[in-house]
């Protein structure tokens, strides 16, 4: 039967139990429900082919979207589509995309909390923190760096520049435990600066590495300094109140123009040290050169007499017809 003309109920109008319910006097449609909530109150699911909502859409159960949300004016606030979300885009480019009006100077994702990544983070700008704790920090591969900085109370397994890599300032200041501070590869570094309170395992320069200043200054102990491989250093510099465990040059020479340095060993590798008289540190007998990396002398015989007169040591035989006097000349 069919009815070829408007039909109109001016009081409510309810179908079944709770099938379709519209109330007159409060103006609600229910669909599922005798008691609408809203304009239109739907208990139970909803399937349509699109939906679009001026307003504000509430749900209280499971909504699911098939084949694209939209949130905001083309999707520009909110956007899910093929398995990716977009968050200020439309068209997302990654599983999660997240984007700014601009790219710097505009907080883009902020998290009230922790986060945790278990892949690599790749970031394209400056990255600031107000507390950082490293097992391992890795500059390595062909790499340009301004500036390699730490600074602060850091605690530092291993903090180091290998690949090919060019670095203006590597610096370390503050309060610092480093195991391992290193520049290796084929790597050029203008300044690696440790300053402050520092305790260093290992602090070296490695590989072909061209160094312009390694300077190690403040209170400092370092178990093995050292500058080894095929190596320019323009400038070793260690001051201020350090303990060194080893300090290894694989090749050059070492001066020392202050400050009290200790070498041990048979002196056989000190080359341009020179005593009072011009000549090698060594045993001198009449003028004549004994010889030179010697540090004991025996004297067999009885009736031996010996002086001493500054850094000279006179040794007399007692003979007859026979002076002969050795000089250990050590400086004097």
């Amino acid at each position: 039967m069919s009815i070829n003309k408007s039909f109109v109920i001016k009081n409510s109008l309810e179908v079944n139990q709770k099938l379709i319910l519209a109330d007159a006097v409060t103006g609600k449609v229910g669909i599922g429900t005798s008691q609408p909530g809203y304009l239109l109150d739907v208990a139970g699911g909803i399937g349509v082919t699109d939906i679009y909502a001026a307003g504000n859409v509430y749900t209280v159960g499971v909504g699911t979207f098939v084949t694209k949300l939209n949130v905001g004016s083309g999707g520009t606030t909110l956007t899910g589509v093929g398995g990716s979300v977009g968050v200020g885009t439309a068209l997302p480019a990654y599983l999660l995309d997240v984007r700014s009006p601009v790219s710097t100077g505009a907080t883009g994702l902020y998290v009230y909390g922790d986060a945790r990544v278990t892949g690599n983070l790749d970031i394209g700008n400056n990255v600031t923190l107000s507390s950082l704790s490293l097992t391992n920090i890795t500059v390595s591969n062909q790499t340009t760096t301004l500036n390699l900085n730490a600074t602060g109370v850091s605690t530092i397994a291993t903090l180091g520049v290998t690949g090919i890599s060019t670095t203006r300032n590597f610096i370390v200041t503050g309060v610092s435990t480093i195991a391992t501070l290193g520049v290796t590869g084929l790597t050029t570094t203008q300044n690696l600066n440790v300053t402050g309170i520092a305790t260093i395992a290992t602090l070296g320069v490695t590989g072909l590495t061209t160094t312009q200043n390694l300077n190690v200054t403040g209170i400092a102990t370092i178990a093995t300094l050292g500058v080894t491989g095929t190596s320019t250093a323009r400038n070793l510099q260690v001051s201020g109140v350090s303990t060194l465990g080893t300090l290894q040059v694989s090749s050059g020479v070492v001066t020392a123009t202050a400050g009290v340095v200790t070498y041990y060993g048979d002196g056989s590798k000190l080359i341009g040290v020179a005593a009072s008289t011009g000549g090698s540190i060594g045993i001198q007998s009449g003028g004549v050169t004994v010889g030179t990396g010697i540090t004991t002398v025996n004297f067999v015989g009885t009736g031996l007499t010996a002086s001493q007169s500054g850094n000279t040591s006179n040794v007399y035989l007692p003979s007859a017809g026979v002076s002969l006097g050795l000089a250990i000349a050590l400086g004097g």
